[in-house]
């Protein structure tokens, strides 16, 4: 086999292998690079000099694909966060007709400014059918956007009940944490763990994060179950959405 290597001068043969070595790389590099497609150009994202992947002008289109790779990284928190609402409240938006007539016009407005927004949401009615968690399931999925983790009263007790002892249970935890927590049916838990789900809530008061609640009992009840404190708390934050169900 020819070796052209061999037949250049001493002071060629660092260049010569420089060369060689750099379309290695640039081989290695193309083979490896999983950058997509910019959907509106065709070019990549990748700036890497040589890379094979690049179009025929050797640009690459770093603007268009950070965009694209944004929105499939929204896509994927609204999936994320979609997950987490029970199936048949995944469908639930706050322009949706029928959420309207279900909860009322006003109802329906503070609940778009706060989703929008900051604060805190009591979803309050103790009828089933009224539009508690259809309601707040529809402002989750407007604030899609932010860290959400969707729990029910009875989940947290549950995993308070089987803790060990001296450690905090993953889902405690995670709710403590969540940028938004929402808590459906509070109040309707076994009452001997009822007070690890309010202590939940009131740390969130105190790490000043949001917390939407949907719960069948009035502000006395709740009172009366969990203490004045934690519905000081509710009111203090937010807003108390009374729902009558096809107002």
């Amino acid at each position: 086999m020819f070796d052209f290597r061999s037949m250049l001068p001493e002071n060629m043969r660092y260049d010569f292998d420089a060369a060689a070595q750099a379309e290695r790389e640039r081989a290695a590099h193309a083979a490896a690079c999983t950058l997509p497609l910019c959907d509106r150009c065709g070019r990549l994202a990748c700036s890497s000099p040589g890379c094979g992947k690049l179009a025929v002008d050797g640009t690459s289109c770093r603007a268009h694909v950070a965009e694209q790779l944004a929105e499939q990284a929204r896509a994927h928190r609204e999936r994320m966060v979609a997950e987490q609402i029970p199936e048949a409240f995944r469908e639930a938006s706050l322009d949706a007709p029928w959420l309207a007539r279900l909860v009322g016009s006003a109802n329906l407005e503070k609940a778009r400014a706060i989703a929008l927004g900051r604060g805190w949401v009591t979803a309050y009615s103790p009828r089933s059918g009224a539009g508690k968690t259809s309601l707040v399931a529809a402002m989750v999925r407007e604030r899609a956007r932010r860290d959400v983790v969707w729990t029910t009263a009875r989940a947290l007790a549950t995993a308070s009940a089987y803790a060990k002892l001296g450690e905090e249970p993953p889902a405690l935890a995670a709710a403590r944490g969540a940028g938004l927590l929402v808590v459906d049916e509070l109040g309707t838990e076994a009452d001997r763990f009822g007070a690890s789900v309010a202590d939940v809530v009131m740390d969130r008061h105190d790490l000043r994060r949001d917390v939407w609640i949907t719960t069948p009992h009035t502000g006395a009840q709740l009172a009366a179950r969990y203490g004045s404190g934690l519905v000081r708390r509710l009111t203090d934050n937010g807003e108390t959405l009374h729902l009558r169900g096809g107002q």
